[in-house]
């Protein structure tokens, strides 16, 4: 017995050591003498790419509300580091929410940093139960990274400038989603501040197809895949990816999963925000990662299953995905203020006498300061790095203490007065009324002349919004793409995967997974009691008669509309849960009656 390293590069042996020589002849002095020799040969054995990973006392300790002390790579300590990732501390996480709940003021900077811990976490749980999987260390810190960078290309209020602001601001041009935005966020902040270098350490490199890989999980590409009623057959297709080859596909279900929408940046928000805004999270993120397990169905790629017994806690993580669209990120209230923000936000832009200073100098030494849809405002798709670092929830106060004077008649001073004004509104919480809520039955320009008929309300005092609540894929039952595994004691065979029934987990189901209500407010104040009388009286009676029509076991022509109308909308929508807490609403005015 004995010790023997041998070198990493060569293979060869570079020394061999007796034990019973170490022990039986070498003084306790001399002894650890020797054994600091043999760390010095150790050291030279050893690949470049695993010393660093060895310095634990290189990672930094965070303090976080909802995982506890979290421990970060040196490299996503350096990302952390930069202009670009600290500008996520000045992003709120909830939007406009934070004017409805006191707690929702929690940032992107925190959320971003959960996603990288649970993101790490469950790769290296799969790394060190299936070894069989060949998961490296560079693919850990990739997935790491990934989860960390997700959100980078967030913009003012978060959803509220890439669902509403973005449209109004970029008429005709392509559409902008926040990933595109963090995958230019992420190659500029490689680039700014010179990380290539930090990355070459620790064995990722552009040349091996790593930032590549990086940046498809943050924003994986479209695939099929096979649900409960799909046969297999039809997922005979190229791998999209260029980063990982097939045999890694379930790594693209870590941060971003488009397959059922179960992914560690939900699981962080859930959690989070319900911890902000006072709310019971009954979801077990511990427990659910506790069981998972990497499986291959009969002909599909490798996919993340989860253990049968989790099923309930699995319906439980929708169940919460549900409270909070409808409770939080789609609130009456936070509805109406979110608008409001847009509709300040575009009215400045688009005055032209509202300006941001881009920290960059002309030849005249002037401060050069544009607009903000300049910020955003590239030919090709995405934002302008450099400018996009400075722009943040800021232009909130900024848009406040722009000067104009009341007696301008101009068109631009008009604009920049009335977005002002909005802004003053929502701070005065000079609000419009809500009224009450009807499940839809046709489309809104039906329901709105039929509200109206006989009474004194007019269409100016009133508007309507079309909201919908869903498990996080729209009509569909999200159990037919998730697949759980049973109970096993083999350790050389795996299990068999399969889906569950989802009356098998609970007797208390959803009739339908998807649910679409129209919301009443009253914009003119003096109206108020009229309109709440008036709305009181027709929602008695369309109710009554939609509980009719569900006796017959009908649907009415307008109803075929509105389900017609519904999935016209779908098709134009952003999946909802890719866009995290407040999914992506149309700009259509004709559909929104929202009017400010």
């Amino acid at each position: 017995m004995g010790i023997h390293v041998t070198s990493y590069k060569t293979r060869k042996p570079l020394v061999s050591v007796s034990l019973e020589l170490l022990l039986g002849q070498c003084p306790r002095i001399e002894l650890v003498k020797l054994l600091f020799i043999l760390t010095d040969f150790v050291t030279m054995a050893a690949p470049p790419s695993a010393l660093p990973h060895c310095k634990e006392l290189e990672k930094k300790v965070f303090n976080d509300p909802i995982h506890g002390h979290i421990r970060l790579h040196p490299l996503l300590v350096k990302i952390i580091d930069t202009p670009q990732f600290q500008r996520l501390r000045y992003i709120k996480q909830l939007g406009g929410n934070c004017f409805v709940y006191p707690g929702g003021s929690h940032s992107r900077f925190e959320h971003s940093i959960g996603v990288a811990h649970l993101a790490g976490k469950l790769v290296e749980k799969l790394q060190h139960d299936q070894p069989k999987l060949k998961i490296t260390t560079e693919d850990v810190l990739c997935v790491k990274i990934a989860g960390l960078c997700h959100d980078l290309g967030h913009g003012p209020f978060s959803h509220v400038w890439g669902i509403k602001v973005i449209p109004g601001m970029r008429e005709g041009k392509p559409e902008w989603e926040h990933e595109q935005g963090s995958l230019k966020m992420f190659d500029y902040l490689i680039e700014q501040n010179h990380l290539m270098e930090e990355f070459k350490k620790y064995d990722l490199s552009d040349k091996t197809d790593d930032i590549v890989f990086i940046k498809e999980l943050i924003d994986p590409k479209e695939m099929s895949y096979r649900d409960k009623s799909t046969d297999s057959a039809k997922l005979i297709e190229d791998w999209p990816h260029k980063g990982r080859t097939v045999e890694k596909s379930f790594l693209y279900e870590i941060v971003a999963n488009k397959r059922n929408k179960v992914d560690v940046d939900k699981w962080d928000y859930f959690k989070r925000d319900c911890h902000h805004l006072g709310l019971t999270c009954v979801f077990d993120i511990d427990r659910a990662m506790q069981f998972i397990r990497v499986l291959k169905p009969d002909g599909e790629r490798l996919q993340i299953c989860f253990r049968d017994k989790e099923a309930r806690n699995i319906f439980q993580m929708f169940q919460t995905r549900e409270l909070l669209h409808r409770h939080v990120y789609k609130h009456k209230t936070t509805r109406l203020i979110e608008d409001m923000l847009a509709k300040a936000l575009i009215l400045a832009d688009q005055s032209g006498l509202f300006t941001i200073p881009t920290g960059r100098i002309d030849e005249n030494g002037t401060v050069v300061e544009k607009k903000m849809s300049e910020f955003t405002d590239k030919p090709m798709y995405g934002p302008d790095e450099e400018l996009y670092t400075n722009l943040t929830d800021h232009v909130f106060q900024l848009i406040l203490s722009t000067s104009v004077s009341e007696e301008d008649s101009r068109e631009s001073a008009k604009k920049l007065k009335e977005a002002k004004d909005i802004l003053v509104k929502l701070q005065k919480r000079e609000l419009y009324k809500f009224l009450g809520e009807v499940p839809l039955s046709s489309n809104l320009d039906t329901i709105l002349q039929d509200f109206l008929k006989d009474s004194a309300i007019t269409e100016e005092d009133v508007f309507l919004d079309e909201v919908s609540f869903d498990f996080g894929m729209k009509e569909k039952n999200p159990f037919d793409h998730i697949m759980f595994f049973p109970k096993h004691h083999d350790q050389d065979e795996e299990p068999e995967p399969d889906w569950i029934e989802l009356a098998d987990v609970s007797s208390f189901l959803p009739a339908k997974f998807k649910e679409i209500v129209v919301r009443f407010y009253c914009k003119n104040a003096d109206k108020f009691d009229e309109a709440k009388s008036v709305f009181k009286k027709w929602a008695e009676k369309y109710r009554t008669q939609l509980r009719s029509k569900d006796k017959q076991g009908g649907a009415t022509p307008d109803a075929e509309n509105g389900q017609q109308h519904d999935e016209e909308k779908d098709n134009q929508s952003a999946t909802p849960d890719k866009n995290g807490p407040g999914e992506k609403q149309l700009a259509d005015p004709s559909r929104r009656k929202i009017q400010f």
